[in-house]
């Protein structure tokens, strides 16, 4: 391994599992593996639930903070490949923003990494009154979540100690893909498209791999720029617009400053109002969307801010963006969600050792809200 005074990379070839200062780093570096177990043993359980269902009429993704940010995907892959109408909502408003009962065929997928989460709980609770077949999204086989559920799904992303959630964010995207290419082949979707998607998704393990080591360093430098800021934007559309979410969320939890995830046009219809030179802007752009995001880029940094480009489109012509956190490799635009936020959660990770905090432990946190 390398110890610098500014920071801390792992060499991959020889870091261990306790070879790391803090859980967070450990459980981002994890990912490829849990990743490839969460797919490996969901694929067929997914299968063998949703098909033994008579009818998908709706999906509703309920969640709290990151379990929410993952519900969002869910119900931008089941708009995207199927026609079955898809809600993400809040698990503390869930009773509020739905009907008194919900029509045969309907689904509430509860997602908690805990399975203990007392808003995600309620809002099983409020679905299963209503009608609504119960799936479960959870790290925890055990939880009272997947006991009060009709089925559930595990994410295979074992202990995660941090308080920070990294890895078990990642093993339910990986899940929601399986149960959104389940919907998708039962109610008729394209299964030439479905199986690019297939294939991709078993890509992803790979490909994190292959890029951990680097876009670390990466990472490790764009903190010890940034480290003095207190204000962060995230921009990013599409499939992408959960990661901003995320990667704000991680920022927040980590290194106590102001960060906001937003749609990339979005933005401008007011809170551009707000960007000077003590605005960093970290714009997720995936290859198909870096042109029309990276132009955005350098409209924005004719403001004052600097702009950080994760994408996997280095294109020097673009001159908005001042620095890249970007993976090697060309990332499957499909999948690109469950990749873009790791560079994200490693910048958190850096920002919040480099402020002299604890990423592990936020003091106003804890790993399940029980009340």
């Amino acid at each position: 391994m390398v110890i610098t005074l500014d920071g801390w990379i792992p060499d991959l070839r020889v870091a261990g599992v306790g070879d790391f200062p803090h859980n967070m780093l450990r459980e981002i570096f994890q990912q490829p593996e849990t990743l490839r177990e969460t797919i490996r043993n969901g694929r067929e359980k997914a299968r063998e639930i949703l098909e033994g269902l008579s009818a998908i009429r709706r999906i509703y993704f309920v969640g709290s903070g990151t379990s929410y940010h993952a519900g969002l995907l869910g119900q931008l892959l089941i708009s995207k490949f199927t026609r079955v109408p898809a809600t993400a909502i809040p698990s503390s408003e869930f009773d509020y923003w739905t009907p008194s009962a919900f029509e045969d065929g309907t689904i509430v997928a509860a997602i908690s990494q805990s399975g203990e989460s007392i808003d995600t709980l309620r809002a099983a609770e409020a679905g299963k009154r209503k009608g609504a077949l119960l799936l479960a999204v959870t790290n925890n086989p055990v939880s009272s979540l997947v006991q009060i559920s009709d089925h559930s799904l595990i994410a295979e992303a074992g202990e995660e100690k941090a308080v920070t959630a990294t890895k078990s964010y990642t093993a339910q995207l990986a899940i929601l893909y399986l149960i959104s290419l389940q919907v998708a082949s039962l109610t008729g979707a394209d299964s030439e498209l479905l199986r690019g998607l297939e294939l991709s998704l078993h890509e992803v393990p790979s490909i994190l791999e292959s890029i951990l080591e680097a876009v670390n360093g990466e990472a490790l430098k764009l903190a010890e720029r940034f480290k003095a800021f207190k204000v962060f934007f995230l921009l990013g559309s599409d499939l992408n617009y959960p990661t901003v979410l995320e990667g704000a969320l991680k920022l927040k939890e980590a290194c106590n400053v102001y960060a906001e995830g937003f749609a990339a046009r979005e933005f401008l219809h007011g809170p551009v109002q707000l960007v000077n030179e003590a605005t960093c802007i970290l714009m997720v752009a995936p290859h198909r969307w870096s042109r029309d995001l990276l132009r955005l880029s350098e409209e924005l940094k004719s403001y004052g801010a600097p702009i950080v480009a994760v994408s996997d489109s280095r294109d020097p012509s673009v001159k908005g963006v001042s620095h890249w956190l970007a993976p090697q490799v060309r990332v499957p635009e499909l999948v690109s969600p469950i990749v873009y936020i790791v560079p994200l959660q490693l910048f958190a990770y850096h920002s919040s050792v480099l402020r002299g905090l604890n990423p592990d432990k936020p003091e106003k946190l804890s790993k399940v809200v029980r009340e």
